[in-house]
């Protein structure tokens, strides 16, 4: 099955929590992103954060929180 491109939406949830992280040092909290785009639940949220996630843009580490993919080096 052929993987839909990231929406424009989408885009704009990866790039609030890019500025978030920078601001702030870590992953806004999904209310956090709702309420900046004027969602009424946090569950709106966690299905553009889901999304970005089975594009690749994000991943969770080993103790289940958010993070920004990060490319592995192939051993050499």
């Amino acid at each position: 099955m052929r993987q839909k491109r990231v929406t424009h939406r989408q885009t704009e949830v990866f790039n609030f929590m890019a500025d978030f992280y920078e601001r702030n040092d870590e992953i806004p909290p999904m209310w956090a992103i709702a309420k900046h785009f004027g969602w009424a639940s946090a569950n709106a949220a966690m299905q553009h954060v889901d999304a970005l996630f089975r594009h690749g843009l994000l991943e969770r580490n080993e103790i289940g929180n958010w993070r920004f993919a990060r490319k592995l080096k192939e051993a050499a």
